[in-house]
This record gives C-alpha cells, structure tokens and sequence, in this order.
C-alpha cells in the first residue's frame, strides 16, 4: 500500500519566506496557477493507493469555488474523496483535511481542541480559533488516521491526548500521518505514540520546501505494518515537501 501525504497550503505556491507576505493575498483570492498547481501533483499522486491532504481548500473563494481534494481526485482517477472542514470563514475560506482512496472505506471526523477554553468548542463551528482536525478512513484493512496538527505545543499536547482517547483500539492496524507541526521526540508525539504503540517512519526533513531543515510531517505506524520503502519528495507548491510511504500488513 502506497501513502502519499501533503499539507498542499491551498496551492498558494510557497518558494520562500519572503512569499509568505508577497503572496498573502493568495491565502484570500483565486489565481490561476492554483488550478495549474493541482494538476502538477495530480502527476504525482496517481502513482499512489491512498492520499491524505491537509490545508487543502473545500471550495472558497480563494480556490475559484472549487473543491481542491475533488480536483486533484478526478484528475488522477481516485474514485472516493474523504473531507473535513477545519477552518471556515464563510465563502471567503475553507481549508481541511481530505483522504483519496481507491477503495470504499468508513470515515469518521474528529475536531480537535484549539485555543477556545470551552471543553467542547472544537466540536461547533470551525472558526480560525478552534482546532484544527483529524480524519480517519478504514479501507484497505488499515485505519488511515490524517491530521493537522496546532502551531503551539501545549495545543497540540491537548489535540494528540484526545485524538488518542478517540482512537482507543490498538488492535486496529493503524497508520496516523500528517502535519504534525513538531518533530517526533516532542512530548506530544513521543507520548501518543507510546500509548497508541506506534512507531515512527523514518523520512527526513520536509519544512520548508525550500531549504527541508524540520521533520515535521510524518508517518506513525502500529505494530501490525511492515514499512517497505520512505521517502521525501520534491518541491510542488507549498511550503511543505510531499512525505511517501509503502507500507504492508504483517
């Protein structure tokens, strides 16, 4: 089985920090190369069995009012597209997470905390104050756990203890992957792996997509996975590398 997984950045085309205020007002408007850029990773993600996207736009004004995970889909042959909202602004924005597979699965959506101190306020509206999101598919007979995690760790601490609250079962195989926003040895990580039994994947450095120095984005596996093959790959359009992974049930 083979994992693709990107945090696509809306497609905005990220080459730079200097781009992160030069292009800003990609973040709000259309543009064409948008729709150019998804078509240039669809070329990459038809090699693949499942892909997870995070920060992928669900049909803004931003992205034309078109759903990016959708495009990307039909244009390299996925027949399902999985997708949860995680910020919302009206028609203004949208972004989420989605997963793309080949093979019918079950999908369950959960919010994660944000910075709202009310214990369920993640559970309303999505805002860009609450949480943001994971998404789970069970196809393949694997549990595919795609999530986007906070900028700040005491956040992402309460996110992961509550994803793994949510997740329970390790006799599940499993493979949670994503934008972590933190490396593997933070507390966050290394506590959730260790009560869910994951393991980490080896891949390397995938931010910024221009200069890779943090390993950000990764792949956690349970016990019932062999990892076949890891990898980095190179530069599209985000600020984030797309991160690969062949996996194979025991």
């Amino acid at each position: 089985m083979k994992l693709l997984s990107f945090n696509l950045q809306a497609a905005a085309t990220t080459r730079g920090y200097q781009d992160y205020w030069r292009k800003a007002w990609r973040q709000v408007l259309p543009h064409p190369d948008k729709h150019a850029a998804l078509h240039a990773f669809a070329d990459v993600a038809r090699d693949f069995d499942l892909v997870g996207l995070q920060e992928a736009d669900r049909g803004s004004l931003r992205a034309g009012f078109r759903n990016q995970s959708e495009t990307i889909a039909q244009a390299c042959g996925f027949q399902h597209v999985f997708g949860q909202t995680n910020r919302e602004v009206g028609w203004l924005f949208s972004s989420g997470n989605s997963i793309l597979t080949r093979e019918h699965g079950q999908a369950k959506n959960f919010p994660l905390p944000g910075l709202l101190v009310p214990e369920r306020a993640h559970e309303q509206k999505r805002t860009l104050r609450t949480g943001r999101g994971a998404l789970v598919v069970q196809t393949m007979g694997v549990r595919w756990v795609n999530v986007h995690l906070a900028l700040m760790p005491q956040v992402r601490l309460r996110q992961l203890l509550h994803l793994a609250e949510k997740l329970g079962d390790q006799d599940v195989p499993t493979v949670v992957f994503g934008d972590f926003n933190c490396t593997v040895d933070s507390l966050a990580v290394s506590s959730f792996a260790k009560t869910l039994n994951l393991k980490a994947v080896s891949i390397g450095p995938s931010f910024p997509s221009w200069a890779p120095k943090h390993a950000i984005d990764l792949v956690l596996v349970s016990k019932h996975l062999r990892v076949l093959d890891a990898q980095v790959l190179p530069a599209l359009v985000s600020d984030h590398l797309p991160i690969s992974a062949e996996l194979a049930l025991r």
